[in-house]
């Protein structure tokens, strides 16, 4: 028969050493408690993502369309399904259609806008 050219024990060793490194870049990145705040490319339109001390997700506005989803995907760590805050900087589509399409995927816990009844100027 064949010989492998890799042994069962290199194959063994090369495998737990990569899951000690993946481990531990996992919980470095688990236990960073640095802010980082991120400003969206999401086209015409605004959005900023702000994590603080790796536990509170804010949004400030979330552009036009679902290209916002691709920035959270980058930068939320794939277990956090919540958004502790959410802003709408003022009304219009550039600013919140986003926040359906991240509805659709994350839970937004408060989100805070501002009293459209003052802007209408008569």
């Amino acid at each position: 028969m064949f010989e492998s050219p890799v042994k069962t024990r290199d194959l063994i060793l090369f495998s737990f050493f990569s899951l000690m490194v993946a481990f531990f870049i996992f919980l470095f990145s688990f236990f960073d408690e640095r802010t980082k705040i991120v400003f969206c490319n999401v086209g015409q339109g605004d959005g900023a993502y702000i994590r603080i001390k790796n536990k509170i997700d804010v949004m400030i506005d979330a552009g036009p369309d679902k290209s916002i989803l691709s920035c959270l995907g980058k930068y939320m760590p794939f277990w956090d399904r919540e958004i502790e805050l959410a802003f709408l900087s003022h009304p219009n589509n550039d600013h919140y259609n986003g926040y359906f399409f991240i509805a659709d995927r994350y839970k937004i816990d408060k989100f805070i806008t501002v009293d459209t009844a003052s802007l209408i100027v008569s």
